[in-house]
């Protein structure tokens, strides 16, 4: 484990994206869960959109940006 963490470009993929993956599914279905269970349509929406903000948040962090998508 002390390898992967002195290694940046592993522990981006092999750690932080995983963790921030898994925390987004997780919004995700706190977001659908709540929404269900709230009680008018004005408070559906909003707590559907505030955890699914978040969650999209967590998806924006955990992609690689700098590595390039293809490589020519």
């Amino acid at each position: 484990m002390g390898d992967i963490m002195k290694n940046a470009g592993i522990r981006v993929i092999g750690i932080e994206h995983i963790t921030l993956m898994t925390l987004a599914w997780i919004f995700v279905h706190v977001a659908r869960s709540k929404s269900k269970k709230a009680k008018t349509d004005n408070l559906k929406h909003k707590q559907l959109f505030i955890w699914s903000t978040a969650a999209l948040l967590f998806v924006l962090a955990a992609i690689p940006w700098a590595r390039p998508l293809f490589r020519f």
